[in-house]
């Protein structure tokens, strides 16, 4: 029989025992849960990577055996979890984003369980790149000839670039030419003036150098140019080498080309039109909209376009989509609707590199657009220093716009910044822009009273 003193000093023992017990549960309850180690065996799928950005990447999972649907699974980089799913179908894109620029990561996807993983998936996120550049001004037209300017331009490479629109000039004996020039071209040293010549009347043989409206430049160096109208011209070498009219059931002013190849080419223009050239004849595809299209870009695969455009009121504005030559109206409505609590604006220009995001610029920003059906605009830079009309890029990292009273703008993958150039007073507007590397080059006009004169800024780093 235990004595009062040996029965105290037992109930004191389990109580301090259990308040023990309790301290070190509740301190494993507070504690974070780290993912164990990896395991040792592999499942039987695999992890591939679709696209990388600076702080985002999309992945591909494709499951053979050892998951079933409904399983939950992990995404793992340097032994933290990036992402948990559920495993819905056997195939899967995946996306990560809150990652660091230029860093390089190992991707596994494992079980919750974490019996087994894939085998490590290395990759390395987008560095930002540099918003420096060293600038320089040309001008061309004679003021007294009447007005001149671009629309458009094109980079083969830094020392062949392509600029369209009209330029008034004089000859040697200073009266200005009767037949303007449309074009220049950059060697790498100077710009020389150049005629693109166009049917002046289509089913006709005179040839006319009318003022030039869009220009693009295949991977294998053919260049297509349009007039304003419904005239195309091709160049191979520098050399004009074809022309000839839309033929008159798709004819229409166009405002911009756009194509994966000679063989799967776009062209958009006013009234909402949309044609097709698929390297044998010309198809129109209704677009849904009659806003003036002003813009078209696509996937390097060209299996997917996108176009864009306002009315000449601004009040209006489109957003299409265009899959395996079918269009689909991502939005077509009132510039000042919102859409995920963003202004809408007028839709001025698009680009892309990738199936996944387009990037959109109304006037005001950059956003990034999925590559949906419907819209689902997020804002990626600051409000704007003052109108764009014209974007272009060479990656996610890599974008530049341009747009009314000398607007320049670089977005480097994180942040966004506005060149003040002193070369540039208020009067230039840019209409164009090219990208191409280390090289930017942008067009449009200078403002001189009544008349203008054209302006491209060429801009290295």
């Amino acid at each position: 029989m235990l004595s009062v003193l040996q029965f105290f000093f037992r109930q004191r023992f389990l109580l301090i025992t259990a308040l023990l017990l309790a301290v070190l549960q509740l301190q494993s309850c507070n504690k974070p849960t780290e993912p164990p180690s990896p395991p040792k065996t592999e499942f039987s799928f695999e992890l591939k990577l679709a696209d990388v950005y600076c702080t985002e990447v999309w992945l591909n999972s494709n499951a053979k055996k050892d998951i079933n649907i409904g399983d939950t699974l992990l995404v793992i980089s340097d032994n933290s979890i990036l992402l948990e799913f559920i495993q819905n179908t056997l195939e899967k894109e995946i996306y990560i984003d809150g990652l660091l620029p230029g860093k390089e990561y190992v991707f596994y996807l494992t079980d919750k369980e974490r019996k087994g993983q894939s085998a490590g998936l290395k990759t390395k996120t987008l560095d930002t790149t540099d918003h420096n550049y060293t600038w320089q001004k040309f001008e061309f037209g004679e003021i007294e000839c009447g007005s001149s300017y671009f629309y458009d331009v094109a980079i083969v490479d830094e020392n062949n670039i392509w600029a369209v629109g009209s330029i008034k000039s004089k000859d040697s004996l200073g009266n200005c030419h009767t037949q303007s020039y449309n074009a220049v071209h950059w060697d790498g040293d100077k710009w020389e003036l150049k005629r693109i010549m166009f049917y002046t009347i289509c089913g006709q043989t005179s040839l006319t150098s009318y003022p030039a409206k869009s220009i693009f430049v295949f991977n294998d160096g053919d260049i297509w140019i349009s007039s304003s109208g419904d005239k195309i011209a091709i160049l191979k070498e520098s050399v004009q080498i074809d022309k000839f009219c839309l033929p008159s059931n798709v004819s229409m002013s166009i405002n911009k080309l756009w194509g994966s190849s000679s063989n799967n080419l776009y062209a958009v223009g006013d009234g909402g039109n949309i044609v097709h050239w698929n390297g044998n004849s010309w198809k129109k595809i209704e677009s849904g909209t009659n806003v003036n299209l002003r813009d078209i870009y696509g996937t390097s695969n060209g299996v997917t376009a996108w176009a864009c455009g306002y009315s000449n009121d601004y009040g209006k504005t489109t957003l299409i989509r265009i899959n395996n030559k079918k269009t689909e109206v991502v939005f077509n409505g009132s510039s000042s609707d919102m859409n995920n609590n963003e202004y809408i604006g007028p839709i001025a220009a698009i680009w892309c590199s990738s199936n996944y995001f387009l990037y959109v610029t109304n006037w005001a920003f950059i956003y990034k657009q999925p590559d949906k059906n419907l819209l689902d605009i997020k804002r990626i830079t600051p409000w704007y220093g003052d109108v764009a009309f014209a974007m272009r890029g060479t990656g996610h990292n890599d974008i530049s716009i341009a747009g009314q009273h000398g607007l320049v703008g670089h977005y480097n993958g994180m942040s966004y910044k506005e060149h003040k150039i002193t070369q540039i007073n208020g009067q230039v507007n840019f209409y164009g822009i090219a990208t191409r590397e280390k090289v930017v080059t942008i067009v449009g006009k200078r403002y001189d009273y009544l008349t203008s004169k054209a302006v491209i800024l060429l801009g290295r780093r």
